[in-house]
């Protein structure tokens, strides 16, 4: 298991960045989520992927090093949540539980 300290990283403790918020081309990115696995794993830091009311690149990220999988969902009042899980398996459960139902034509839009 990962442990998230927030703090300023001590590089000698072997602490790396993370990016708490990331979209890929399943949202509203450029670029594929392959590719930022590779930028990641060069870089040496970590993201969680919250693509806008979607899972389907945590499908990708599949829980490989140093990423979590999210989402940020809309809501009716035109806020956006942004939740992470344990697992693509839980991402997948609360998408087809909570979300897929409601989510609009536009992804990007509010569920309602």
């Amino acid at each position: 298991m990962i442990n998230v300290k927030f703090e300023k990283p001590r590089p000698r403790e072997g602490f790396i960045g993370v990016d708490l918020h990331t979209h890929s081309s399943y949202s509203d990115n450029f670029t594929t989520v392959k590719r930022m696995l590779k930028k990641a794993e060069k870089k040496n830091f970590g993201f969680a992927l919250t693509d806008h009311n979607t899972v389907s690149g945590c499908r990708v990220i599949k829980n490989k090093a140093f990423t979590m999988p999210g989402m940020e969902f809309s809501s009716r009042e035109g806020f956006h949540i942004l939740t992470y899980f344990y697992s693509v398996n839980d991402a997948e459960e609360f998408y087809n539980t909570h979300i897929s139902r409601i989510v609009g034509k536009n992804p990007f839009s509010s569920t309602d």
